[in-house]
């Protein structure tokens, strides 16, 4: 046997040995720790039993309860660990690095998920380690890698690869080059399990300095279909959180997706990097919390509806939402981004009207109009008790001097404030008018020969003062009231009268649309009503090119000091708000904005390439892996439900059982699996909330299909695409899902 490959089982085994005695560490701890937690709470029990606590024996019980919760924590903690030993344990590293740095000996460290140590000994070394680097980005020879301190020069004399699998070393080669090809083509030829997987093997040089970026307050990134976008920014993630871990956790976190499939499809691939998932969400869900908080009613209410959800919602609507009436400001209820979604691809009204409520000059007027209706607040004298507590005057200068730097929401709260600060506390005022009501109270009681005692006269005083100040409150909040519902409405009928008529007439129906929806969130931003999210500190946005200005201009306000890594195609853009990814900064101000353009695409075979890009009017500045596979395949048919189920059987004969048949709409989607149905061929219609399934066909919208990436796709009828240079960028996005075989069927 080769003594290299010799040497490596040996390391290989003695790894696999030091992780199979950890986990018999951690399993005897996590044990020790799950008795003392069950001992603690039969203490808890028994103390509970005897029914009356004395002082000490209260400060035992939290004492113990403190502690308890503490054990809880640590004994999770133990578990995940597990968790992760089991995984690493099935493949621990997958490359080794020799070099020597400058006046030392020469090294070797192995680079696997996560790092393994055995006392000062680093076993495995972390793939997000700054010396880790070296394996995506330098060849052979002079080099360095970068870390907090400065440049580390190094002579790299050894890139060794390594194919391990279940525990057991399969292959292993030497390259010069960053990651070998025969590496990246066997990932890549592999058939789709709809789940987003882990790249950390085949992460490519360019894609290694976006995910490294810590420079950036703002990272803009374009890059071609199949460019590995959205798995960059998952593995940014878990690097920012390798590398921040004291400062930065998973619950200062927020994706935002383009749907509920699309986050399902990318859900788990911070857990398989080792670290916790993030909040993940469209910004219809995020949006609608932030206008309708949710209470335990709601979220009992939602568990119900989840039961029983079976049929689809062609409203695209919150059921919580719904009215039989004309809704007032407080109780409108919005259309979602799949109705958006739905409604754009058949109606270029729709689409215009879209474009106009999320444009930059819009949201530009609405804070305009907003600043000139603020300027018109109608002051007047506060008066509490017969005294005038405030001026006029006063409130003005306090409103528009004193307070000026803050939205108008916390200008009043803070001359309320000023105004309950001064009742309560100054001069002596609230007990000088206590004592007057409970002289005149007292005297009145004696006229209506009642008794009171001293407890129930200060229930009085109470609620006297209580019932004042609340009316006083009600009167500052009237005069400061800005209701979001009347200025939009205001300000669009200003701006554009046309589209005021329609979307009055939408909300007489009992909704607005989710255009609507983001105008409403701006003007409660702009006025203070809803509050910043200062826990969020990093954002990503996929499929940026999809989403308009007024977007990043509310996550701008929102997360005010937050770090973006926004990322998008314009080439496959369903609604072109943006010219280009670059766009986005001039809506997101940032200290350091850094753009990244991908160019080459890793998904579809030349074939699939060379065909789809046909239907792009200017040629795409991409280049493509050179993988080959079979040239797509254009049926023409009177039938096509049964092409379609032809297909469908070939494919899954020829080994691909993950495929798509990919509409131009939901309608078109659900029809085509109803006549499937029909005739036995089993196929999964997927909704905006649906999860892909591995292994099965699924018939899905195109808008659903962003992101996504299947073994085959079917397109049902090339005519659905063929009326507009817009439905033909559509055909574009659904034809560039196909990973290895691509069919249009052509009806006659």
């Amino acid at each position: 046997m080769d003594k290299s490959l010799l040497y490596e089982k040996k390391y290989l085994a003695s790894v696999i040995n030091k992780i199979d005695n950890m986990e018999l560490l951690f399993e005897g701890t996590s044990e020790n720790i799950r008795e003392q937690i069950t001992e603690m709470r039969r203490r808890i029990w028994d103390d509970q039993k005897h029914g009356e606590f004395n002082a000490h024996d209260l400060f035992e019980l939290t004492q113990i309860t403190m502690t308890e919760n503490a054990e809880v924590n640590r004994y999770y903690d133990f578990r995940k660990r597990l968790q992760l030993l089991e995984k690493m344990r099935f493949s621990p590293y997958f490359a080794r690095l020799d070099f020597k740095e400058d006046g030392s000996e020469e090294e070797s460290i192995y680079i696997g998920y996560l790092s393994l140590i055995d006392g000062a000994e680093v076993l495995v070394c972390d793939w997000r380690a700054d010396i880790s680097s070296m394996y995506y980005d330098s060849p052979l020879g002079k080099t360095f890698y970068r870390t907090q301190y400065g440049d580390i020069n190094v002579d790299l004399t050894l890139r060794r690869q390594f194919k391990i699998r279940n525990s057991e070393l399969e292959f292993m080669f030497d390259s010069d080059i960053v990651i070998n090809d025969s590496v990246l083509q066997e990932e890549l030829g592999k058939t789709a399990d709809l789940k987003l997987k882990t790249i950390i093997t085949t992460i490519q040089k360019e894609q290694n300095a976006i995910i490294r970026d810590l420079s950036g307050d703002l990272l803009l990134v374009q890059g071609v279909a199949g460019s590995g976008k959205t798995s960059i920014a998952l593995h940014r993630l878990a690097y920012l959180l390798y590398k921040h871990r004291n400062s930065l956790t998973s619950d200062n976190i927020v994706i935002f997706s383009p749907n509920g499939v699309f986050s399902s499809y990318i859900a788990d691939v911070l857990p398989e990097l080792g670290e916790d998932k993030v909040l993940q969400t469209d910004f219809y869900d995020f949006f609608d919390r932030l206008l309708f908080p949710e209470t335990e009613e709601d979220r009992l209410k939602d568990k119900l509806e989840q039961e029983d959800d079976e049929e689809d919602d062609l409203t695209g609507a919150s059921e919580k939402y719904m009215v039989n009436r004309i809704p007032t400001a407080d109780d409108l209820f919005f259309r979602n981004l799949t109705e958006q979604n739905e409604a754009i691809s058949r109606s270029q009204e729709r689409f215009d009207s879209v474009k106009l409520k999320g444009s930059d000059d819009f949201s530009a007027f609405i804070e305009k109009y907003l600043d000139e209706r603020i300027a018109e607040t109608a002051f007047g004298d506060i008066v509490f008790l017969g005294d005038t507590i405030m001026t006029k005057a006063e409130l003005r200068n306090a409103f528009f001097e004193d307070f000026k730097g803050y939205s108008s929401e916390v200008r009043k709260n803070k001359i309320l404030g000023r105004l309950l600060d001064r009742l309560e506390n100054e001069g002596g005022y609230k007990a000088k008018k206590l004592a007057e009501f409970t002289s005149k109270f007292k005297i009145q009681a004696a006229e209506a020969a009642q008794q009171f005692t001293e407890d129930e006269i200060n229930d009085e005083k109470q609620r006297f003062w209580n019932t004042n100040i609340t009316r006083v409150t009600d009167e500052i909040n009237t005069m400061f009231a800005v209701d979001a519902t009347e200025i939009y409405f205001d300000a669009l009928r200003e701006y554009a009268p046309d589209e005021y008529e329609k979307t009055l007439k939408t909300m007489k129906t009992g909704h607005l649309n989710f255009e609507d929806m983001l105008c409403l969130i701006y003007i409660n931003l702009l006025s203070g009503k809803i509050s910043q999210q200062y826990k969020i500190s990093q954002v990503v946005v996929d499929e940026a090119q999809d989403y308009p200005p007024i977007i990043y201009k509310i996550l701008a306000k929102l997360c005010r000091g937050a770090k973006f890594t926004v990322l998008g195609d314009i080439n496959q853009a369903l609604t072109q708000h943006i010219s280009s990814v670059a766009e986005v900064a001039k809506y997101i101000p940032s200290k350091n904005t850094r753009s990244f353009e991908l160019k080459k695409s890793y998904r579809s075979t030349v074939e699939i390439n060379n065909f789809i890009n046909r239907f792009k009017d200017d040629a795409i500045d991409a280049e493509y892996l050179d993988r080959h596979g079979e040239e797509p395949e254009t049926i023409k048919t009177k039938d096509a439900i049964s092409a379609i189920a032809d297909k469908i059987k070939a494919l899954n004969d020829a080994g691909y059982k993950s495929n798509a048949v990919i509409c131009a709409n939901s309608e078109r989607a659900k029809m085509i699996h109803g006549k499937l149905k029909e005739i036995g061929v089993e196929t999964k219609y997927i909704k905006s909330d649906s999860v892909i399934t591995p292994g099965k066909t699924h018939i899905l919208p195109v808008y659903l299909a962003k992101g996504l990436e299947f073994d085959g796709v079917i397109i049902p009828d090339e005519k659905e695409f063929a009326n507009s240079p817009k439905e033909k960028q559509l055909l574009y996005v659904a034809c560039s899902r196909a990973l290895h075989r691509l069919t249009i069927i052509k009806k006659e």
